[in-house]
């Protein structure tokens, strides 16, 4: 079962118990039938004032089919974000491991935010700009022309404070602005957890004082 079926199957399944809830089964379409596996076949309710002791033992076996595609999914999810992702061919230059830096850095010596360049992640897509950031950086860079005519008015973000020993704490931002097309092509989800796991390695190893 691939994963759209079974987020259909997880869709089909939730409409199912709110119609058990009410009383009422909703379907949509003009004579539409959707595919349903085989797992999650229910039959349609028959309207009542309020669950009886089958339809709660029903709503019961529903909602743990719920949980266990759910599972499903979030276990193929994982899966796909440890795999990392490969550059994709014939993109703007801006949004490449090469151009990438060279673009923000004329955006940074432009635009000037309170911020300090720690570094590029560009092992994977997409690059993410590592800063040590100020208060009001977010708002002079976001409304700088010459950083939207590169890249968009939409980034990635994760901010994070850093407890450092031997000096005061940092502010951490990391950055990576949104290739639309690109992205519009993933598995969204898969793209977000892989995401969340190079902002937690980042941040793992960040080291205080970084030029």
């Amino acid at each position: 079962m691939d994963d759209r079926v079974l987020r259909v199957a997880v869709v089909f399944v939730i409409a199912f118990l709110s119609g058990l809830a009410t009383g009422v089964w909703w379907q949509r379409g003009m004579g539409a039938t959707a595919a349903v596996p085989e797992e999650t076949q229910v039959e349609p309710a028959t309207p009542s004032t309020g669950p009886n002791a089958a339809q709660t033992a029903r709503i019961a076996t529903l909602e743990s089919q719920i949980e266990r595609l759910q599972e499903r999914l979030d276990a193929r999810t994982a899966d796909r974000a440890r795999e990392g992702l490969e550059w994709p061919a014939d993109r703007p230059p801006q949004f490449t491991a090469d151009g990438f830096p060279r673009a923000f850095d004329a955006a940074l010596s432009i635009c000037k935010p309170d911020a300090i360049l720690v570094g590029y992640d560009c092992e994977e897509p997409p690059c993410v700009a590592k800063l040590r950031v100020n208060d009001g950086w977010h708002q002079a860079l976001m409304s700088c022309e010459s950083f939207a005519t590169s890249f968009g008015a939409t980034i990635d973000l994760a901010t994070f404070g850093i407890d450092c020993p031997d000096s005061e704490p940092e502010r951490v931002a990391l950055l990576a602005p949104i290739d639309a097309e690109w992205i519009g092509s993933l598995d969204e989800a898969a793209y977000q957890a892989r995401l969340g796991q190079r902002w937690d390695a980042i941040h793992e190893a960040w080291i205080c004082g970084m030029p």
